[in-house]
This record gives structure tokens, C-alpha cells and sequence, in this order.
């Protein structure tokens, strides 16, 4: 919070938490396999509050003239909580929305666009056995667009 009161904030990587549809709930979309919530690393319950704490309630995005502390999650933002879409994938556990962007609120009215680039994974990394030595990621890469023009 002290680094956005100098500079906007653009925070993105593996952030290895699962989200949750609200704060209060055990209820996701960001895991294709919701039984496992609570039973694998990134699904604790004390791991999802310290995540919600830095994103903050979207509930305060519907009053745009009150400042909220805390930063945005942009794709959730962008395509909401009933989009299923996920950045990682492993036959033990299912697939996961692990990656993505959190920003500053301010950096808000610059984002264009938001997504997961499945079709990239897909089309470009080689199959596990043409390298020898497995798959180079187990993540899909996400991209984020903003105008920079007025930053």
C-alpha cells in the first residue's frame, strides 16, 4: 500500500491463491475441481483472507467517487466471477486461476483488456517428450493491455 501512494502499482505473476466468489464463501470459479478447496496449498483459508485483504471488496468499484484502498484483480473485474478460465493446469489437481494482474486502482480507467492466452500454450510450447526434459511451463501466459498515452 506505501508503494502505490508514490507510483501505480501493476503487480502480476503466479500468485498461488485461489479466489473466492466473496470473501465470506468457500465458492470458486477460479478451481475446476472446487472439492479440492481447502485441501491444497493456495486454497487455505487463511492463505485466501491475506490475498482478499491486498484486492479488497469489489463491491466498492460500484461508487467510483469513493476511494478503496487495496488493489483490483483486472481480470476478475473485466469478465466477472462466472467466467471459468484458468492459468494452470496438472493431472493431480485440476485446473486453477493462479495468475493474472492486480493493480492500482487508479490504473483503472487505462486497462483495455485482460486475458488468458490458452491458444498460445497450445500452439507454441512443444509437447512434453520433443524437449526431453517436460513441459517448459505448467502455466498459460496472461496479457494485459492499458493505455499509455495518459499515465
Amino acid at each position: 500500500m506505501q508503494l502505490d501512494r508514490l507510483k501505480p502499482v501493476i503487480w502480476t505473476g503466479d500468485f498461488n491463491v485461489v479466489r473466492t466468489i466473496t470473501p465470506t464463501s468457500n465458492e470458486t470459479n477460479d478451481l475446476s475441481w472446487p472439492q479440492n478447496m481447502g485441501k491444497l496449498p493456495g486454497t487455505h483459508v487463511v492463505e485466501r483472507d491475506a490475498h482478499e485483504r491486498l484486492v479488497g471488496d469489489p463491491g466498492w468499484l460500484e461508487n467510483p467517487k469513493r476511494r478503496a484502498q487495496g488493489f483490483v484483480d483486472v481480470w476478475r473485474l473485466i469478465y466477472g466471477e462466472q467466467r471459468r478460465q484458468y492459468t494452470h493446469a496438472s493431472k493431480k489437481c485440476g485446473s486453477w486461476r493462479l495468475d493474472g494482474f492486480i493493480v492500482s486502482q487508479r490504473l483503472l480507467p487505462h486497462i483495455r483488456d485482460c486475458q488468458i492466452r490458452q491458444q498460445v500454450k497450445r500452439q507454441f510450447w512443444p509437447p512434453r517428450d520433443s524437449v526431453g526434459i517436460g513441459a517448459l511451463s505448467d502455466h498459460w501466459p496472461v496479457w494485459l493491455s492499458l493505455e499509455m498515452e495518459s499515465l
